[in-house]
């Protein structure tokens, strides 16, 4: 099944920003798992960040107390970096620089 043909219900929608160091590398955070990364590029940092949410969520869905899926799948980042997300919004939406992303992830199989 290609991405397109996914229904909606099966999609897990989360929200990240990029941000460049002062070394010159990106750091690529989701504020929906509080997961981080960094790269060397903004590319690269999305797509770690990408693979490492895809990997965090087939962990827990694989655990074995079906109990607590609910409760690690809903683990917001701390409130300063969730600011930072949406002041990275505002920032993309003024200068439509590529630092604030919402991407939808199909449920793994």
């Amino acid at each position: 099944m290609s991405p397109d043909n996914i229904p909606e219900r099966l999609v897990f929608r989360v929200r990240g920003y990029g941000r460049r160091t002062n070394r010159g590398t990106w750091i690529a955070t989701c504020i929906d798992l509080d997961l981080i990364v960094e790269r060397s590029s903004i590319e690269e940092a999305k797509a770690a960040l990408r693979e490492q949410i895809c990997s965090y969520i087939k962990a827990v869905i694989d655990t074995d107390d079906k109990g607590s899926i609910h409760r690690l799948l809903d683990r917001p980042a701390p409130l300063s970096e969730r600011i930072k997300y949406y002041a990275a919004c505002l920032l993309h939406n003024l200068t439509a620089s590529p630092v604030c992303f919402s991407e939808p992830l199909p449920w793994p199989a």
